[in-house]
Order: structure tokens, then C-alpha cells, then sequence
């Protein structure tokens, strides 16, 4: 009998996270926004911190049940701003396209 394996890195296999990466397209952009704050080192509470607002507040503007607290476009832009990561603008464009 003969085995035959194969791997598949995690980028390829998940979808590439570096610069070229369009992960924002067809997204939501509250979903972008919040998967920024889950790929920041320390979630949430590192990246309001870096941003100088309440994490609890932050938490409470990325959680799309929440009606009362949303999260304003000078935000958005702060998150992308401190992260690198452009989420949001993308799925912005993707909403425009």
C-alpha cells in the first residue's frame, strides 16, 4: 500500500494575509473593522490603546449587535492607519464596485 501526503501552507491554504492580499473584498465594513482589531497583536485592548480610546468603547463599536455605539470614519481610518492593514478600504471599494 502507498501513502501519498501533501501540505498546504497557511497563507495558501487560509488565504495570503500579506500586502497583496484583497481580503476586504465582499466584506462588510464593520466585519473588516473587526477583523483588523482580531489580527492587531493584543486585539482590541492594544489597538485602542494605540488609537488613545476606551477599549471597552471600541469593543462595544465593532460589535454589529450594539445600535448605540458606532464606529465613525475617522476611526476606521485610525485602525487601518495603526494596523497596516487596509480592511476596510476594501471593502468599502468592493460596496462601490
Amino acid at each position: 500500500m502507498t501513502v501519498i501526503s501533501f501540505s498546504i501552507g497557511a497563507p495558501f491554504a487560509y488565504g495570503d494575509m500579506g500586502a497583496g492580499a484583497d481580503i476586504g473584498t465582499g466584506m462588510d465594513v464593520l466585519d473588516a473593522a473587526l477583523l483588523i482589531a482580531q489580527e492587531v497583536p493584543g486585539g482590541v485592548p492594544a489597538l485602542a490603546q494605540r488609537m488613545g480610546v476606551s477599549a471597552n468603547t471600541l469593543q462595544h463599536k465593532l460589535n454589529p449587535n450594539n445600535k448605540t455605539h458606532k464606529l465613525t470614519l475617522d476611526e476606521a481610518l485610525a485602525m487601518q492607519q495603526i494596523s497596516g492593514l487596509p480592511f476596510v478600504l476594501h471593502a468599502m471599494a468592493a460596496a462601490m464596485a
